[in-house]
């Protein structure tokens, strides 16, 4: 409600101001130049007062603004449902439920013929009709988070490395043994250095279903059973296995911090700065 009454007020004042310098420029008192002057103003505050309606997004925060800086929304974008697996956003009198389902696919356009590729297509064209609601199929490009992978590597390695220095301790240790185990640290080591070295990145495509609903609760109700259609027709359209996405798996496709960590990006900085030599 207060959003109305500040486009209300917005208007009134943007028409009152109109009115007054046209007034103004009627009686002829600022002569020819300012009279055109003063219409030329009173137009563009005509044009501002009819389009607060539209535009009072970008009125509102302008005329709010302090130290040059300007606040559009001091209100989170958006918030989780408490099962962590839809986000909600709320409107003036409504809220809105987006749930994200994953489509795993594993073979791209380049290992397939013409006739897989028509196949493939056509395949997506009936996923489009699956509800009679609105349904975006996407893809994108996130940072594959390794450390934990990682993480169990080095302590695989460590692992490794501790048993091979007790074989080699023990002179009773048959020579074959210490061998494979020496083996097994130079596996675990190039390991390590491949994965650390590999390109961290992958491509997920998904679809986004919206609905909505008075309460947060009812929009989350409703966007979950047109998920749970979606996800089973898609299912017996490709003969996989798609999931609805819940928790970071959502924020890997909204906040640009969980799609590309900046501490990726810097470490990647990093790296090609040593490599370069600067």
């Amino acid at each position: 409600m207060a959003a109305f009454d500040t486009k209300t007020l917005l208007f009134v004042v943007f028409l009152g101001l109109a009115f007054v310098l046209a007034f103004i420029a009627g009686l002829g008192t600022a002569g020819d130049i300012g009279s055109f002057i003063l219409m030329g103003f009173a137009l563009v505050l005509d044009v501002m007062a009819f389009s607060v309606r539209f535009y009072s997004y970008i009125y509102i925060p302008l005329m709010r603004m302090r130290d040059k800086k300007i606040v559009l929304s001091n209100s989170e974008p958006f918030f989780f449902s408490t099962s962590n697996n839809t986000i909600i956003t709320r409107e003036t009198d409504a809220f809105r439920a987006s749930a994200f389902i994953k489509i795993p696919l594993y073979k791209s356009a380049t290992e397939m013929s013409d006739q897989n590729k028509y196949d493939f297509a056509d395949m997506f064209g009936k996923m489009v009709t699956l509800g009679k609601y609105p349904i975006m199929f996407a893809s994108a490009m996130y940072i594959v988070n390794k450390e934990a992978y990682m993480e169990n590597i080095r302590r695989r390695l460590n692992e490794a490395e501790e048993k091979y220095r007790e074989l080699m301790n023990d002179d009773k240790a048959p020579k074959e043994q210490v061998e494979r185990s020496n083996g097994e640290v130079t596996m675990w080591h190039n390991l390590a250095d491949n994965v650390a070295k590999s390109q961290s990145s992958a491509m997920l495509t998904y679809a986004m279903v919206t609905a909505e609903g008075g309460t947060a609760e009812e929009a989350h109700t409703i966007v979950m059973q047109r998920a749970e259609e979606i996800t089973a027709g898609i299912g017996t359209l490709t003969g996989i296995s798609p999931i609805v996405m819940a928790g970071d798996d959502i924020l890997a496709l909204l906040e640009p911090e969980y799609a590309i960590p900046l501490t990726v990006v810097n470490e990647q900085i990093r790296e090609r700065t040593v490599a370069e030599g600067i």
